[in-house]
């Protein structure tokens, strides 16, 4: 994981970002990106796209404060949600309770997921991170062959319009896993249980060996690649003042399906995509994406 700094120029002339062959973004040596007050250096954001494709994790290490961790995320791509993670007393949401957070992805409509510390826990408030598309890798094929058959139905947002979308996906568009361990198929059958369960233990196992801790500071900032990593945190101090401040970036917004990161089927395991075509009584009938997610 390479730190990301941000460098502020005041003196180009801000263009947009445009994108190349293979879906990188594709910009000039001068060339910056204007988000109100803030300017935020081209290359920083190639940098950062750079190390999310390469380690599906970038690190800035401060001082940055919210209107250019703000500036960054917006040079990345479209910012579809904010959200601010801290305790509030009375809310069973992850995002607010201090109970430990499991090992996870968020919604598949966020490429990007980024952090920015306001305040960090005295003695506690580390994120685990994860590498899915290692964990996938080690998996038998046939349990690989059946989390590409299997469905999790999720909404982005309270009371949206519930999706499904496979836990594994390495075809042609690339590797993409989305996992949250509170989620059920959308069609339940004894071998996708075997499946999740299977993913489940392999995540716990290798979280005890190969996860990564990172405990930002004041003024530091994450990014992950939400289609690769995963992440989670141990239990917080009921009174724990932590407070983060969560973007979720899409990337489609400016470079088109599934670019921006590139994907390679080779990254993880081969095969191809068996998407299965689950019913919509059965999406709607069990639409929750629990209002408990990260």
């Amino acid at each position: 994981m390479t730190d990301v700094r941000k460098e502020v120029s005041t003196t180009a002339p801000g263009v947009g970002l445009a994108t190349g062959p293979r879906g990188h973004f594709d910009v000039g040596p001068r060339a910056i990106v204007e988000t109100s007050e803030t300017a935020v250096e081209a290359a920083a954001v190639r940098a950062l796209l750079a190390e999310l494709q390469r380690t599906g994790i970038a690190r800035h290490p401060g001082p940055l404060d919210l209107r250019g961790f703000e500036a960054i995320s917006t040079a990345l791509g479209r910012v579809v949600e904010t959200a601010l993670v801290e305790l509030r007393a009375g809310v069973g949401s992850f995002l607010a309770s201090p109970g430990p957070v499991p090992l996870h992805t968020d919604h598949p409509v966020a490429d990007v997921i980024g952090w920015w510390c306001e305040r960090q826990d005295p003695v506690g408030g580390a994120m685990r991170l994860l590498d899915g598309w290692d964990v996938v890798a080690r998996l038998d094929t046939g349990t690989q062959r059946t989390l590409r058959d299997t469905h999790l139905c999720a909404s982005a947002h309270p009371g949206a319009e519930p999706s499904i979308h496979p836990v594994w996906t390495d075809g042609h568009g690339g590797a993409r896993l989305f996992y949250a361990p509170w989620l059920l198929p959308v069609v339940p059958s004894a071998r996708r249980a075997r499946a999740l369960a299977e993913l489940e233990r392999a995540l716990r196992a290798a979280s005890a060996t190969s996860s990564l801790a990172v405990r930002l500071q004041p003024g530091e900032a994450l990014w992950i690649d939400n289609h690769r990593i995963l992440h989670g945190r141990g239990a917080l101090d009921p009174r724990s003042p932590r407070r983060l401040h969560r973007v979720w970036v899409s990337l489609t917004a400016r470079t088109g399906p599934r670019t921006g990161i590139v994907r390679s089927a080779a990254t993880g395991p081969s095969g191809r995509r068996r998407s299965g075509s689950p019913r919509r009584a059965e999406v709607r009938r069990k639409a929750a994406y629990d209002s408990r997610r990260r």
